[in-house]
């Protein structure tokens, strides 16, 4: 990641380690019953559309629910909560 100034925009780019799913979302989402599908690195861009729509389909019982192609990132500090004492 390369970022440019605190509050302004910044690019990301793949290293191409292997991608994965996110496990706190997965585990959160596996309370209310719904099995958020493992992310599959396949060599053409309409796998992200398959996973996606596999998500999509995941998350139909939830009202209100649904699935966008937008991102958000947010830098976490999980430090904080392990060496609370």
């Amino acid at each position: 990641m390369k970022e440019k100034k605190v509050g302004k925009s910044f690019s990301i780019y793949w290293n191409e380690e292997d991608i994965q799913s996110n496990i706190s979302l997965q585990a959160k989402l596996a309370e209310e019953g719904i099995e958020l599908p493992e992310f599959k690195i396949t060599s053409y861009i309409e796998g992200v559309e398959h996973y996606l729509r596999d998500i999509k389909n995941a998350v139909t019982k939830m009202k209100n629910w649904k699935v966008t192609k937008h991102i958000s990132l947010g830098f976490f500090f999980f430090y904080k909560i392990c060496n609370v004492q």
